[in-house]
């Protein structure tokens, strides 16, 4: 087996390298471990690459590389302990370019449109010791300012439609109002997985009397269907 890297393998990973120089990664690694700064946000750096498009097809807008292609610019990524959010980013679009009910979303994500998961962290409320009640929903797409533009909470529970509010717990609203309020974001989707009781698609729509309006979409997902792609339009109902 040949391992040794093709012209175009050394290229993709020494303009890996050159596009991180301009970051001192490390100092402000440090710097954060210490609580002294945040990380910059090196996310323009990726989307000028072209790394968010690495794994997806040139038809779709990508470069169409390979995973090992990937690797490469992660690797330099890890070593200057640069926070480029690929890790998540990079195998779901990989996953997506599989499944037919995702390939309406491959464009988007080759131009830098970004789900983030496990994210974005941050505070709900300052406290006299600090930060306080970290907030951290399972999923969120952003825009190019790196805002949340729809949250997505994932809930493992079994929806009772015939019951009042369509069986969801009180704290679940009260927790996605938080989100709402703490990542200033109007639309929010609480998914459940769906059951021999309750088909897949929209459940039912709860409007938060807030001054944003916010929106909480509950959904019930059949995720084999989805991953085969027979889910298609309700797909692009939950991820627009």
């Amino acid at each position: 087996m040949n391992l040794a890297l093709s012209d175009e393998q050394v290229f993709l990973r020494e303009a890996a390298r050159g596009a991180l120089s301009r970051f001192k990664t490390l100092e402000a690694a440090r710097e954060a471990l210490d609580g002294n700064d945040s990380l910059p946000d090196l996310w323009p750096t990726a989307m000028e690459a072209g790394w968010p498009g690495l794994l997806i097809d040139e038809a779709h807008g990508g470069a169409g590389l390979d995973v090992f292609d990937a690797m490469l610019v992660l690797g330099e990524c890890g070593r200057v302990l640069a926070g480029v959010a690929l890790l998540g980013h990079l195998p779901a679009t990989a996953i997506l370019g599989e499944a037919p009910a995702g390939a309406h979303l491959l464009e988007k994500l080759a131009t830098g449109a970004q789900v983030v998961l496990q994210g974005p962290r941050q505070h709900l409320a300052n406290a006299t010791g600090g930060a306080a009640f970290e907030m951290r929903p399972d999923a969120a797409a952003l825009n190019d300012d790196r805002h949340p533009v729809r949250i997505y909470d994932v809930k493992w529970k079994r929806l009772d439609t015939v019951a009042a509010n369509s069986g969801i717990a009180r704290e679940d609203i009260y927790q996605m109002a938080s989100y709402a309020s703490g990542y200033d974001c109007r639309h929010i989707s609480l998914l459940y997985p769906c059951d021999d009781q309750v088909n897949s698609g929209l459940v039912e729509t709860f409007k938060i009397s807030d001054v944003n309006a916010t929106r909480v979409d509950v959904f019930t997902l059949d995720l084999q269907a989805l991953v085969s792609g027979a889910t298609e339009e309700g797909a692009r109902e939950v991820w627009p």
